[in-house]
């Protein structure tokens, strides 16, 4: 055997080591993640205006580990392919309060989804209700930073819209996920 064919199998080796463990965190980092942020959630309608007789849900993204033999890869647009992947996690779920805007606390300094689901106006089966979600990253919060829904439909902006069939005037909070 040559000396190129006894370091070939040494240096996949440390190649596999090397991207299994990049998504590895320093103390730093951990400490950082831990930080609480106190977020508040405000939701407009299609003219900006306060949207009244909502309901939302939120989650937390939490970092749950790295795919296996996963590369990230830088795209032209400045994002890339993550290797992370992430639980959601409930902070809150229920009717959106009548005052137009929503007080929480993020445990940890990730990031969130947020998705509101918007009131039918007839009990009509074929009546549809939408339903526009946001997903935030770490980098795009701050703390008592006010976050404002709207309902866009711009996935480069982290903005989604569907619809779904509406048989009562707002989702019951407790079977939320009936809705999915």
């Amino acid at each position: 055997m040559t000396t190129h064919m006894k370091v070939l199998p040494l240096l996949v080796t440390i190649a596999l080591l090397t991207l299994s463990l990049n998504g590895c965190m320093s103390d730093t980092e951990e400490d950082r993640l831990r930080k609480p942020l106190h977020l508040t959630v405000r939701v407009n309608d299609d003219n900006g205006e306060p949207l009244a007789n909502t309901a939302i849900k939120i989650h937390q993204l939490v970092p749950a580990g790295d795919k296996f033999f996963c590369l990230s890869i830088p795209t032209l647009a400045g994002g890339g392919k993550s290797c992370a992947n992430y639980k959601r996690f409930p902070i809150f779920k229920g009717e959106f309060p009548a005052s137009g805007s929503l007080d929480f606390t993020a445990e940890y300094l990730t990031g969130l989804y947020i998705e509101i689901a918007e009131s039918c106006d007839k009990a009509d089966p074929k009546t549809r209700r939408r339903y526009f979600r946001r997903t935030m990253y770490t980098g795009d919060l701050m703390d008592k930073e006010i976050i404002t829904m709207n309902p866009l439909d711009k996935a480069y902006l982290g903005y989604y819209i569907r619809y779904e069939p509406c048989t009562t005037r707002t989702p019951p909070v407790e079977n939320w996920d009936d809705y999915y």
